[in-house]
């Protein structure tokens, strides 16, 4: 293995440790090893990253956070082979677990410092209990946009029209200078029950009585009496499943009562809910990748990594239908969320499965006007920004650089969301 292979090896790893908050103790490892292999970071930088502008950009990143790291780490170590498992440490450690079990609530005070909490009771759990509920993304820089013309996008996936794909430029630099987190998984039909249990909250569908959704026809349009806990015929949702049929003020509702309760919660403290910004949805999906999808250009590429329109809308398996995926990935609606592999940074059913809202309000025209750093999306405006895509849409509407809207009461049978957690200093 030369040199270059190494290093890029070795930075890979220690990225992957940040963003999964691995111990400072593993890091520290990992930043010798690279310091070892490749001298002062300086004398590879430019001749690793020198005709990539983007991973250019993350490497200046790296260097910043490698240098403190080997300050910190250095004392660090110092200080744990002085006090390794001593009275101190285990009274700290005895502390720290009597603060957690605050409320009825346990939160993983371990290895990793991402946000996870069980309930004594498994039939009342309202978070996931599986551990990394959220992860923390880093501030960074990326590209935002589409990189493909609309007319080569129609031209290249054989699908949709042009104007349906004009709002994703120009593609323009975004810096995100605060970290926030974002939840691995969309909200599950279970944990918004107990919202509406709880509160006894009606939703935008409840209360109109109309939805928008897939009529007997088989077209799209406006229809009766479903909402989340009844999606209507043959749209089949376990407790797991994604929550649809909500609007974007349900999800807020949904937010502003979690927001209530998050005094409870000690690991909570400095952060608020929220819906992500386009911004922050669309850095997070990308994980570093600047290509169609997270994972490459090549649609077959994308098999087991998403629920979207393929095969299985076919009658033939074998067929290719212009627009679809070329695979069958087993869902006509809705999948039960973390049913495919995540993207790069762990993250579910970023596309594909459903619409995901964002905090924006939407304006075709915004990415001309968009502010260099942490935009927020237009003042004001008629409808929110929706991302993603869902089961039911073709493979243009499916890339990471693909926008849509909705009408801040209106509510789907494809759109859902998921929460982050923003810095209450921000």
């Amino acid at each position: 293995m030369n040199t270059n292979t190494k290093i890029e090896q070795l930075l890979n790893q220690w990225r992957l440790s940040c963003l999964n908050n691995s111990t400072l103790r593993d890091r520290l490892l990992i930043v010798r090893e690279l310091h070892e292999v490749a001298g002062t970071a300086s004398e590879w930088k430019d001749d690793l990253l020198a005709h990539e502008e983007q991973r250019a950009l993350e490497i200046d990143m790296s260097l910043e956070r490698l240098s403190a790291d080997k300050t910190i780490l250095n004392e660090l170590d110092a200080e744990l082979q002085m006090f390794h498992e001593t009275p101190q440490i285990c009274d700290t450690r005895a502390r720290l677990s009597a603060l957690s079990l605050n409320s009825g609530f346990k939160t993983t005070v371990a290895k990793n410092t991402c946000f996870t909490a069980h309930e004594d009771d498994s039939d009342l759990t309202f978070f996931p209990t599986q551990k990394d509920y959220f992860l923390l993304c880093h501030p960074g820089t990326f590209f935002m946009g589409d990189t493909m013309s609309p007319s080569l996008v129609v031209r290249k996936f054989a699908c949709g029209k042009e104007k349906w794909f004009c709002d994703a430029h120009p593609r323009h630099r975004v810096t995100l200078s605060h970290p926030f987190y974002l939840a691995r998984k969309l909200v599950t039909v279970a944990e918004f029950r107990r919202f509406t249990v709880m509160t006894g909250y009606k939703t935008t569908a409840e209360q109109t009585g109309i939805s928008f959704g897939m009529k007997t026809d088989g077209s799209m349009g406006t229809v009766e009496g479903r909402n989340w806990a009844n999606p209507g015929p043959g749209f089949e949702q376990t407790e797991a499943n994604p929550v649809v049929h909500v609007s974007h003020e349900d999800a807020l509702h949904f937010i502003e009562w979690l927001n209530a309760e998050a005094h409870l919660l000690p690991w909570l403290r400095g952060y608020r809910y929220s819906l992500p910004t386009e911004a922050q949805w669309e850095y997070a999906c990308r994980a570093g990748t600047s290509t169609d999808f997270f994972w490459g250009n090549d649609t077959k590429d994308g098999k087991g990594k998403l629920n979207s329109r393929g095969r299985e809308w076919t009658s033939n398996a074998e067929e290719q239908v212009p627009g679809c995926f070329p695979f069958d990935d087993g869902w006509k609606a809705t999948s039960p969320v973390g049913s495919f592999s995540p993207n790069p940074w762990g993250l579910f059913d970023m596309l594909g499965n459903v619409w995901e809202w964002c905090s924006d309000w939407y304006d075709k025209g915004y990415y001309s006007v968009s502010p260099a750093t942490d935009p927020q999306g237009p003042c004001h405006g008629t409808a929110r920004v929706t991302r993603g895509g869902s089961f039911y849409h073709p493979v243009a509407c499916t890339r990471v650089a693909m926008r849509s809207s909705c009408k801040p009461r209106q509510s789907c049978e494809y759109i859902g969301f998921r929460l982050a957690l923003q810095s209450e200093q921000q």
